[in-house]
């Protein structure tokens, strides 16, 4: 009801416009007109274009709740053109039956008989250029709201992946990976040597995926599995991981990285020892990427800033117009 009363108060401001459009025109041509005749000519108008604003009004609500804002695409702009065209059509049909047979009396089969194409000319004509014009202003709209869009979202990304690689790249990060592989070399050479293929591994899917704003779950589960056997080496069986095969939805995407941030927050954060040992889950609840584990914080924690889920939360917002 209260769309309906919206819609109504503005079909009544576009009518006095159309009104007052006409009204110059007829002035600058000459017209002699009395206030009898003004007065007729203004409801007739009113009319007129209330009743076609408001068949104009709900194809467009319809076409909106169908489409949403992909009306206004290349794709299918043209069924809300084509909307309009019918919208029209039946909203002057309606008018003139208004006119015609509820004002002046008309018997409804002669109206019906009388009708002639060249009746709709005009008012079509009219309807169709503020079509046109409400559907460009959309259009221009539209697109502009979309590049702006994409430009958050190209920011966002190089955001997060520079984030998401500084992290990677983090001097304490290199520093116990280094230490970790000085002392499986004197301990362990063959565990040295997977090591060394696995850190290879997580910096060759690091540089791989600087370009993507997406990547399969799959992808990032695979590189997750391969990040966890470096954080094994490191802390053998004082860490403890559940990490599925396959996701559930092979089309399923996610912001690359995003696991290794979490798994490397669970391990920053928390204390992690024999006597302690942490439990982390990757799982699925309700579509969506569930990295669990016990709370044991450490006394002493690292300096966070927190923009690693900072950026991380700012590009799924972008993305998706969702929370992580």
């Amino acid at each position: 009801m209260k769309r309906f009363l919206k819609e109504l108060i503005k079909s009544i401001i576009v009518g006095i416009a159309i009104f007052l459009v006409v009204l110059i025109i007829l002035f600058l041509n000459g017209w002699d007109f009395t206030m009898q005749e003004l007065w007729v000519e203004f409801w007739e108008s009113m009319i007129f274009s209330m009743i076609i604003y408001l068949c104009n009004s709900a194809s467009f609500i319809f076409l909106m709740r169908k489409y949403d804002k992909e009306l206004f695409t290349r794709k299918y702009i043209a069924y809300g053109i084509l909307g309009n065209i019918v919208a029209s059509i039946i909203g002057i049909f309606l008018s003139r039956l208004v006119l015609k047979v509820v004002m002046y009396k008309t018997p409804l089969d002669e109206f019906l008989v009388g009708e002639r194409p060249q009746y709709y000319l005009n008012s079509f004509f009219i309807s169709m250029v503020v079509a046109l014009l409400f559907y460009a202003a959309y259009f221009y709209k539209y697109n502009k709201e979309k590049q702006v869009k994409e430009q958050k979202i190209i920011a966002g990304s190089a955001s997060a992946r520079f984030d998401a690689l500084k992290n990677q790249l983090d001097p304490h990060f290199l520093f116990n990976s280094l230490n970790v592989l000085t002392s499986l070399i004197e301990e362990d050479p063959d565990q040295a040597q997977k090591f060394t293929t696995s850190l290879s591994k997580v910096y060759r899917y690091v540089l791989e995926q600087k370009n993507k704003d997406l990547v399969t779950v799959d992808e990032e589960l695979n590189f997750a599995r391969t990040y966890v056997r470096l954080l094994k080496m490191r802390f053998e069986d004082s860490i403890i991981f559940d990490i599925p095969e396959k996701c559930s939805q092979p089309d399923a995407k996610i912001v690359p990285l995003s696991l290794q941030l979490l798994l490397e927050n669970a391990v920053k954060h928390n204390i992690v020892s024999k006597t302690k040992p942490l439990d982390i889950e990757i799982g699925v609840d309700n579509q969506m990427i569930v990295v669990s584990n016990q709370v044991q914080p450490k006394v002493s924690l690292e300096t966070s800033h927190g923009f690693g889920l900072g950026s991380m939360e700012e590009q799924y917002w972008l993305l998706a117009q969702k929370e992580i």
